[in-house]
């Protein structure tokens, strides 16, 4: 089976997978990639074809290198990609290709089902994908960082707080505060995006992704929603955006 080197450069880490299907192989996490790890990866895996997508800025001289190293078969991910999904979406050219991998990947997985993507990173992203398939929208909002950093820097008093640690039903103390209102805002956030998605698509199932999804999923009603925790759906979305295009 065809090995393909995935590269999901993100607002803070770059996630880099290598899959046979859609099973990962491989996985790291790195600030930056860099050609020499990617040409590593690529002879150590016999990596036949790769797909690139970054949320920022595309860094030219690596991908012109990994094509030539792969003879071509390098697909980069931009608004103007052929997508397994249709947008329908009112600014697609400012659409984040994170969020348009996650719902690609739910796609591949769903079943033809509709469903609704939370990709917990950085930002918390609420995306909906229809029967079509389609990407109709979503929201935007705060990751759980974002929300303990804001609470510091906006206000006189309150600490500064990391994402890990206890949260009790309600804080204990002023540390615990902030992380349950945080951390308990977020999943109350997601089930009623969830609520939204079954009323006005019949959504029956929720994907979760994201470096803080571990963190939101002992929060969330898993008795009232059918919620899948899949730490690779951007890699798979990636893929199946790789099938589709024929690179593989």
């Amino acid at each position: 089976m065809t090995r393909v080197l995935t590269i999901d450069q993100g607002n803070t880490t770059a996630k880099i997978k290598i899959l046979e299907g859609y099973d990962t192989v491989y996985s790291d996490r790195v600030v930056s990639p860099d050609i020499e790890m990617l040409a590593s990866l690529v002879s150590q895996w016999n990596v036949e074809a790769a797909v690139y997508s970054s949320v920022g800025s595309l860094d030219a001289r690596m991908a012109e290198s990994l094509r030539h190293m792969l003879g071509g078969r390098l697909l980069v991910l931009t608004h103007d990609t052929p997508l397994p999904v249709e947008v329908d979406y009112g600014t697609p050219g400012t659409l984040g290709t994170d969020r348009v991998a996650a719902v690609c990947g739910a796609a591949a997985l769903s079943g033809g089902r509709c469903a609704l993507v939370a990709d917990a990173g950085t930002c918390l992203t609420l995306d909906l994908l229809d029967s079509r398939p389609a990407f109709c929208g979503g929201d935007i909002a705060p990751g759980l960082a974002m929300r303990l950093s804001a609470m510091h820097a906006m206000t006189h008093s309150l600490p500064e707080v990391g994402v890990a640690g206890p949260v009790p039903g309600f804080g204990r103390d002023t540390e615990t505060a902030m992380r349950c209102g945080a951390v308990h805002g977020m999943a109350a956030q997601i089930e009623y995006a969830m609520e939204k998605a079954k009323r006005l698509l019949g959504a029956d199932r929720m994907f979760i992704t994201g470096g803080d999804a571990a963190f939101i999923l002992p929060h969330l009603d898993t008795k009232t929603y059918n919620i899948i925790h899949c730490p690779d759906l951007n890699a798979v979305g990636l893929i199946s955006i790789l099938i589709y295009n024929e690179y593989i």
